[in-house]
């Protein structure tokens, strides 16, 4: 007997998107100190190194199996550009997932002998923007007017770390199933996803 079609049946898991400065979710997302322009210390947990915010994390399929679900850096200069204009003209910038871990959860994971892609805060949406703009901060490119970042007079760069045209939601105690529907879920913004790696996300098996 086939199951009948029921809209909105598994509305049981709803991000929650709260405003956040971009400094903030820099530091979430990727472990990026906006203030000193750097990517923060890794500590160490049990012997392993641990990001502040690891943005190629894992989730674990049904075999234990360690799938790394994030594609590498993919946007071209001009997407780069584009989001900081945006960001100059106070547009909204979209959403961003982290994954919250404790230090439970880690020591958990390296006992189970996984020592890559663990972070405090793991990234599922947002790799690609929060990227962008860590490498302007870091004088890596020039925005549309022939500026880098430390251009910025202070004036300005204050008004750059308080930009808050943008929502995160941060997910506690997040299962393997809820981040994978999260990250094929949420609006993702630029070089969309192939329809391969699309497929890639959808057969792990959560």
């Amino acid at each position: 007997m086939n199951t009948p079609y029921t809209p909105f049946a598994d509305n049981s898991f709803n991000l929650q998107f709260t405003a956040f400065a971009i400094s903030e979710i820099l530091r979430y997302g990727i472990g990026f100190d906006a203030r000193e322009c750097r990517f923060i210390p890794e500590e160490i947990v049990n012997g392993i190194p641990v990001k502040e915010g690891q943005d190629s994390p894992f989730m674990l399929d049904n075999d234990k199996k360690e799938q790394f679900y994030q594609r590498p850096l993919v946007w071209e200069l001009q997407d780069k550009v584009n989001l900081i204009d945006a960001m100059y003209n106070y547009s909204d910038i979209g959403k961003f997932v982290v994954v919250r871990r404790d230090y439970d959860y880690l020591r958990k994971m390296i006992d189970l002998g996984h020592k890559k892609g663990l972070g405090f805060h793991e990234l599922v949406d947002g790799k690609q923007r929060l990227n962008a703009i860590a490498e302007f901060m870091m004088d890596k490119f020039e925005d549309s007017n022939g500026r880098v970042y430390s251009d910025l007079d202070p004036v300005h760069k204050r008004k750059f770390l308080s930009f808050n045209k943008c929502t995160i939601a941060i997910l506690e105690h997040a299962t393997p199933a809820q981040i994978k529907r999260a990250f094929l879920n949420v609006n993702h913004t630029g070089a969309p996803m192939s329809s391969e790696h699309i497929a890639f996300i959808k057969s792990i098996n959560v």
